[in-house]
């Protein structure tokens, strides 16, 4: 075979980042499918295989893994990015660091909010109960605690539940996520403008588009990429409970 060649392309996401920064990348970024091996390797032979997949709350906690390690492989790339961009490649560009980082940041805060969702859902329906009424918007997780603190004897992940409810870094990568889905993109430092649109009425029956002013920054890059590390490794913490269930 031929020697391997670098890509320099813009279009690329990055080049080649070597195999010790790789490594030193995933040391603080635990494998998701490796902590379940380690933990409970007789459990994770019997739950891969296809026999989990007919039972609701299996299938519905296989899903949520799931995405939970796909977050994990998202946010070794965007620090993989993060490092060819800033660091290796020549010369260093850190707008294209922010650029490719985030969009594996935006990645991983979808996928744990969804992760998220899946195995509370399982954790339901393994459990047969039912959800307060009257909550209105109130977050599935808030929800899930008030319903599990009714019941007795108290469930042994009430309080991994709780810790990740409280959780600084989970509580931001939720409010993230929630604004980007729910109202507008957060804005982001060093990566230009952010341009909001509104309707427009032109005559009676006519209507047309305003583009508004840019809005400040609401994070850095900086800030968001330990939170959504942290963030993973505290949903990933719980799971190691649940699955004990």
């Amino acid at each position: 075979m031929g020697k391997r060649t670098e890509t320099t392309s813009l279009n690329a996401m990055r080049g080649i980042v070597p195999d010790d920064r790789l490594h030193e990348i995933q040391s603080t970024i635990p494998s998701a499918f490796q902590s379940l091996r380690r933990a409970f390797p007789r459990w994770a032979d019997w739950f891969l295989g296809s026999e989990a997949r007919t039972e609701s709350a299996l299938r519905g906690l296989w899903d949520g893994w799931h995405l939970l390690c796909e977050a994990g492989l998202a946010l070794v790339e965007s620090e993989a990015c993060w490092i060819w961009h800033s660091e290796l490649r020549k010369p260093p560009n850190r707008a294209s660091a922010s650029f490719f980082c985030l969009y594996f940041l935006d990645d991983a805060a979808l996928r744990l909010e969804a992760s998220s969702w899946h195995m509370l859902t399982a954790l339901r329906n393994h459990m047969q109960f039912k959800l307060g009424k009257g909550e209105g918007r109130k977050p599935l997780l808030a929800r899930t605690i008030g319903a599990l603190e009714t019941i007795a004897p108290r469930s042994p992940v009430l309080g991994s539940l709780r810790k990740l409810n409280s959780n600084a870094a989970w509580q931001k990568c939720s409010e993230y996520r929630d604004r980007w889905c729910h109202h507008r993109r957060p804005a982001i430092a060093g990566l230009g403008p952010i341009l909001t649109l509104g309707r427009l009425d032109i005559s009676p029956g006519v209507r047309g588009f305003s583009f508004g002013t840019t809005q400040p920054a609401d994070f850095t890059i900086e800030e968001l990429r330990p939170v959504f590390r942290d963030a993973y490794i505290a949903l990933l913490s719980v799971y190691l409970k649940v699955i004990k269930l």
